[in-house]
């Protein structure tokens, strides 16, 4: 059973442009507010890749936008139990 929390279900702020990916090397520092609204890599236990605008973040999940060609922006909300390793 995935574990999305209530905040990942709702509607995203979609971004007004598509910021850029890969994002700057190198990486901006740190500013203590982790991933949220910026680019972030998550690798997958099903060995998927997800390139995400994190827009979420709480205790159960992540949630933001994902920019598909051809199709624009979808909206994506991950359960953290699924994710491996992320890189903002």
């Amino acid at each position: 059973q995935p574990h999305i929390g209530p905040g990942a279900i709702q509607p995203q702020p979609t971004p007004s442009w598509p910021p850029s990916w890969p994002p700057s090397w190198p990486p901006v520092p740190p500013t203590g507010q982790g991933c949220m609204n910026k680019w972030t890599r998550f690798r997958l236990k099903d060995g998927r890749v997800i390139n995400m605008y994190v827009t979420h973040i709480d205790s159960k999940s992540v949630a933001g936008s994902v920019w598909i060609q051809g199709s624009g922006w979808k909206q994506v909300g991950l359960d953290l139990d699924e994710i491996l390793e992320s890189q903002c």
